[in-house]
C-alpha cells in the first residue's frame, strides 16, 4: 500500500515490524522483505504501538465518530483483536504509548486529553494534571527524568512525571544536592545534607548517555568532573526515592 502513516518496530523482536495506513496493517517478521495482511477497518487508523516486551502485542487506535472500538489490542501477532475501548467517550483517539517494564502501562491521547490505563486496570481512567482540555496528539516518555510528554493542538508541549513514578520536581532535589560549575568546565557535586546518605550518582546528557557515575556521595562529601558546554541532568537516589535535577554548563 503505497498511503503508509504509521510504522511499529518490535523492541524485543527487531525483525518484526508493523505498518498501518488509513485502513490496513501490515506485518513483517523478517526486517521487512515480505509483508502480510493482518487487519482492515472501516474507520481511519491513526496510531499503532508495539509493547516494548512483546513484539507480537501491537495497539491500534482509531478516529472519526462512532461507536465502535476506539482502541484495541493483538496479543497474537494480529490472528486476533480485542476491543480496549472501556468507557472513553465517541471522540477520536489519535496516539497511544506503552511504557516499557510498567505492567502494559498505556497512556492514550484523544480529542478531550490523556487517558491512563494498564494491566491491573479494567477501564481507562483521566491523566490530565493541569493538561488543558484540549486535543492530545503525540506522545513520548524521557526514561531519563520518568517524564510523559504530550503534543497538543493549538496548546504546545506539556509534561508530568510518569504514572506512579517516583520522580520529584528539581526543588526537592535541591534541597540534598548543590550543584556547582565554572566556566572552566568543572562540575562540583555536594552532599549539603548533614544526615543524609545519597547514592547512584549519575550526570546524563541529554540523550541519556552516562557521563558521570558515583555509587555513594556521604554527608558533606563531593564529587568532581569536567564537562564541555550543554544541557545536563543529575540523577541520584535519596530517602528510598528517585531525584532528577537539570543543569546548564557554560
Amino acid at each position: 500500500d503505497p498511503n503508509i502513516l504509521n510504522i511499529a518496530i518490535g523492541v524485543s523482536n527487531p525483525k518484526v515490524i508493523y505498518l498501518s495506513s488509513k485502513n490496513k496493517i501490515f506485518k513483517s517478521t523478517d526486517k521487512g522483505n515480505s509483508w502480510l495482511n493482518i487487519g482492515f477497518s472501516s474507520d481511519p487508523i491513526t496510531c499503532i504501538e508495539v509493547d516494548p516486551s512483546n513484539s507480537n502485542r501491537l495497539y491500534i487506535t482509531y478516529g472519526g465518530y462512532h461507536n465502535n472500538a476506539r482502541v484495541e489490542v493483538t496479543n497474537d501477532g494480529g490472528n486476533s483483536y480485542n476491543d480496549l475501548t472501556g468507557s472513553l467517550p465517541n471522540l477520536p483517539v489519535n496516539v497511544i504509548k506503552c511504557q516499557k517494564n510498567a505492567n502494559q502501562a498505556l497512556y492514550l491521547g484523544t480529542d478531550v486529553g490523556l487517558f491512563y490505563r494498564d494491566a491491573s486496570k479494567s477501564d481507562w481512567e483521566l491523566f490530565n494534571n493541569n493538561l488543558p482540555n484540549v486535543a492530545v496528539t503525540s506522545l513520548d516518555i524521557s526514561y531519563i527524568d520518568n517524564k510523559i510528554w504530550a503534543g497538543t493542538y493549538g496548546r504546545g508541549l506539556w509534561s508530568s512525571n510518569l504514572f506512579n513514578s517516583t520522580a520529584t520536581h528539581d526543588l526537592n532535589a535541591k534541597e540534598f544536592l548543590l550543584i556547582e560549575n565554572n566556566e572552566q568546565g568543572l562540575v562540583k557535586l555536594y552532599n549539603k545534607n548533614p544526615q543524609l546518605k545519597i547514592s547512584q550518582v549519575e550526570i546524563l546528557d541529554l540523550n541519556g548517555k552516562l557521563i558521570m557515575k558515583k555509587s555513594l556521595l556521604l554527608p558533606f562529601q563531593q564529587v568532581e568532573c569536567n564537562l564541555v558546554a550543554g544541557i545536563y541532568l543529575v540523577k541520584f537516589r535519596a530517602m528510598g526515592n528517585q531525584f532528577i535535577q537539570k543543569f546548564i554548563q557554560l
